[in-house]
């Protein structure tokens, strides 16, 4: 769900800058990472529309398991 994934992405990663400034990587590079890992688990939306045509609820794939 974008509407809560997308925001949890960025204040963690803006947390993450804040808490740790010495990073290698730069500060866009790191927010953009934590919104594409916020929104991951939801990327198993295109399989669920459009090849399991909505027979399955998403939260049962693989992809929204804790250990992944």
């Amino acid at each position: 769900m974008i509407i809560a994934h997308l925001p949890s992405g960025y204040v963690l990663s803006a947390l993450i800058l804040k808490h740790a400034p010495r990073l290698p990587a730069s500060a866009a590079a790191i927010i953009v990472a934590g919104i594409v890992g916020a929104l991951a688990p939801d990327f198993d939306m295109l399989w669920f529309h459009l090849v399991d045509h909505r027979q399955t609820h998403h939260h049962k794939y693989f992809t929204h398991w804790p250990l992944v």
